[in-house]
């Protein structure tokens, strides 16, 4: 995988993604191995946080707070990269070219995005090297689980927020369009409406100064431990968001 140089992300800058993806997500209160999986996502998707500028998405406010709200629902409030079903169901679609014995559970929804379908795993490969994020070797299809990677997870979502234009309904908050255009219809709408609430009150009720002002230290390179955890969502409680 091409990985390329990048300057690391500035701590207050990672103090405020995670407590906006922690802020939008729904936690697991009593799965502790859930509650460590979900905060490792977000510590991935912390440190691949400079794709968005690429893509133009975390320029505003509200482009963000739609961005993290869609993909926040579409992995489960980060609580997995790839889709608990089987993918049995997706067996035999044509429409997403499924044409070969054994793709609909090969070519399940992974990413944060929940990429999905042979064609869509193919089209995105060619994306993805178009962008050198993958090499000319490497290929989705051949490996679907490399779509799970942090940074090609980011990246895969950014592609599909661009090539559908979103940019444009999240200026003119319009949710309903944007989930029709990632989900197909409008499942799981209402689930949609609360995080962007939610990411909405982080961006705007000054918590990233009063985050900063606590030197809160809530990231931290992966493996992700239980004091960075706790850390990472005190703060969040006397915030009202936690």
């Amino acid at each position: 995988m091409t990985k390329g140089s990048r300057a690391p992300i500035p701590f207050d800058m990672r103090a405020h993604v995670v407590g906006l993806l922690r802020a939008t997500a729904s936690r697991y209160v009593t799965n502790k191995a859930k509650a460590a999986r979900q905060m490792q996502i977000i510590i991935g998707i912390t440190n691949n946080w400079d794709v968005l500028k690429e893509y133009d998405i975390s320029s505003t406010y509200l482009r963000k707070a739609h961005f993290v709200a869609q993909i926040a629902h579409e992995s489960g409030n980060f609580g997995s990269l790839e889709e608990y079903a089987s993918g049995r169901a997706y067996e035999g679609r044509k429409d997403l070219g499924n044409i070969h014995p054994g793709d609909g559970m090969r070519f399940k929804g992974r990413s944060i995005m929940q990429l999905t379908g042979r064609y869509n795993y193919d089209k995105m490969t060619q994306a993805l090297r178009s962008r050198a994020v993958l090499k000319k070797s490497e290929s989705l299809v051949d490996a679907p689980k490399l779509a799970m990677h942090p940074r090609i997870s980011v990246h895969i979502a950014c592609v599909y927020w661009s090539e559908h234009r979103l940019n444009a309904l999240a200026d003119n908050d319009d949710i309903i369009h944007i989930t029709e255009r990632i989900n197909g219809g409008t499942n799981g709408l209402a689930d949609r409406v609360r995080k962007l609430a939610r990411a909405k009150k982080y961006l705007t009720d000054d918590i990233y100064e009063r985050v900063l002002k606590h030197k809160a230290p809530v990231a931290a390179p992966m493996p992700v431990k239980k004091p960075i955890f706790h850390n990472a969502v005190n703060w969040l409680g006397w915030a009202g968001l936690y």
